[in-house]
């Protein structure tokens, strides 16, 4: 997945606590909190969009929860869907430029 669309958090583990210890709840950083949320939420998942000011510029997210009963096929189905989303988001950008460029051209 492009980096400026959409990555985790390097997972940091308190000294405290063991290495093999997971939260259920991390963060998908992506500068569009509030699209990905637009387009997770009709399709059933449970995401919290964390936008700027609430977090540091840059640091814009959405939050994910997932729990024990979560089967393999949901989860590769929610890695599905950030695909889609990705891929969506890609072909927009693209389109954008592309109208960019043929704005420029006509001037």
């Amino acid at each position: 997945m492009p980096p400026d669309l959409l990555s985790l958090r390097k997972r940091e583990i308190p000294q405290c606590l063991p290495a093999h210890v997971f939260s259920p709840i991390f963060p998908l950083l992506t500068p569009h909190p509030a699209l990905l949320e637009e387009f997770l939420r009709p399709l059933g998942y449970s995401v919290t969009q964390i936008p700027y000011p609430v977090v540091p510029k840059g640091e814009e997210r959405i939050r994910v929860v997932l729990h024990s009963r979560n089967t393999e096929e949901e989860l590769d189905e929610f890695v599905m869907r950030l695909l889609q989303w990705v891929r969506m988001m890609q072909h927009a950008q693209e389109e954008k430029q592309e109208s960019q460029v043929r704005f420029r051209a006509m001037l």
